[in-house]
């Protein structure tokens, strides 16, 4: 029960208000209109709702991992509240299966729910009511997708890119003009910036001489030359530049395909096969030609190993951390002959100096020390109870973690 119930007060009601995107205004569905909708429908019914408890959210309705929504979860749970008013169930979840879980969760732990519009009660017709409310809203979430993806598609198709946010492609700036129809700016292109080109051009001239990616970047760090977003360079962004066609004036739209995580808010992003890409022409003017990039893939897809005798794998690899500073270690050949463990911030990287100064170890005697250690705690069954017996006295399993989180 809340503390306010248990004092003899009114029960105490929470207000969840959700948009999906900053200027989603239309009829019903404002952040305003939510809130008073709920405001009212909780006082006619005698609730109290404190000033702290109109919760706001932005966010998408099919995120189940929400922090708002998780707030009035934790509420529940706590019997901070009495009831949670809510302007229509789509604001809850637009996907029908959470919807039922959500309410569900709620109903258990002693706490109303109060709908502006649509069935509060527990009835089997009010959650069937509720259900079909859900699966409307997420075939409403699809159908718009797919009318989105449609119009985008359509607008590449014409010449145009359907997105112009963020700080763009390095050597250009995005160009605007006046859409004489809506009134409003509107993307038209992309157009070069001059000392940023230069960079470029040095970026695939260094590539086409053979220049790896790594080195690259330290060229340019050292040069005090500043990426996009002011910092240094860093191999991965450098193969990024050099295999984008955008440079040669060639532009896709819809090349990647982002998938959300569910219940998470990581997006895994893959590459479209290549016959979905919709070419954007005449979107980006060239850097570099087309001869120098295609020249710059070869020289990129040429192998680097030397040729002589093949090298045994290195059994430690991904094993082994710096006694000295905690970094992982990395295994390093001399001469294609002489062969060690090395901790890897003993080396410069393409952004600062080395951090460590701790000495190579030779391979063969680290691994032969370490399987001369395995060998012998093998053989005496009762060093592996100990350590697991330790183990189990000082962390908890995984299976417990997960019975807890559950």
């Amino acid at each position: 029960m809340c503390q306010s119930c248990k004092s003899g007060g009114p029960p105490i009601a929470a207000i969840y208000s959700r948009v999906s995107t900053p200027g989603q205004r239309e009829e019903g569905t404002s952040l305003d209109t939510q809130e008073a909708g709920g405001l009212l429908l909780a006082n006619n019914q005698g609730f109290h709702v404190p000033v702290e408890l109109m919760l706001r959210e932005q966010a998408s309705g099919a995120d189940t991992n929400r922090p708002v929504i998780s707030q009035v979860r934790q509420l529940a749970r706590e019997h901070r509240i009495h009831a949670v008013a809510i302007y229509h169930p789509d604001r809850l979840s637009r996907d029908a299966i959470a919807l039922m879980v959500l309410c569900e969760e709620l109903v258990e732990l002693g706490v109303q729910l109060r709908f502006v519009h649509g069935p509060s009660g527990t009835s089997p017709e009010d959650k069937l009511m509720r259900f079909i409310f859900g699966y409307k809203s997420e075939a409403e979430r699809r159908d718009t997708m797919e009318r989105t993806m449609r119009g985008k598609r359509k607008t590449a198709s014409n010449g145009k890119l359907p997105v112009g946010t963020g700080r763009g492609l390095y050597g250009y700036r995005y160009k605007w003009a006046i859409d004489e129809e809506a009134g409003k700016p509107k993307l038209a292109g992309r157009e070069i910036i001059t000392e940023e080109a230069k960079v470029v051009k040095q970026m695939f001239d260094l590539c086409v001489s053979g220049i790896c990616d790594y080195e690259i970047a330290r060229t340019l760090n050292q040069q005090g030359v500043p990426s996009k977003s002011g910092g240094k360079w860093h191999p991965l962004t450098i193969r990024r530049m050099l295999t984008n066609s955008g440079y040669m004036g060639v532009t896709y739209y819809g090349k990647e395909r982002v998938q959300k995580v569910k219940n998470s808010t990581k997006r895994l992003r893959a590459l479209r096969d290549e016959s979905e890409w919709i070419p954007v022409p005449g979107f980006t003017p060239p850097i570099v030609s087309e001869s120098t990039f295609d020249l710059a893939q070869r020289k990129r897809s040429e192998p680097k190993s030397r040729p002589g005798k093949a090298i045994e794998p290195y059994l430690l690899s991904g094993h082994l951390v710096c006694g000295y500073c905690n970094t992982p270690m990395v295994e390093t050949t001399m001469n294609r002959k002489y062969r060690y463990y090395r901790c890897r911030a003993t080396y410069h990287t393409s952004i600062g100096p080395k951090q460590c100064s701790a000495p190579y170890i030779p391979y063969a005697k680290l691994e032969a020390a370490v399987w001369d250690t395995t060998t012998r705690v093998l053989e005496q069954p009762d060093i592996v109870l100990a350590e697991m017996r330790r183990l189990g006295d000082t962390q908890k399993s995984p299976i417990e973690d997960e019975v807890a989180r559950l």
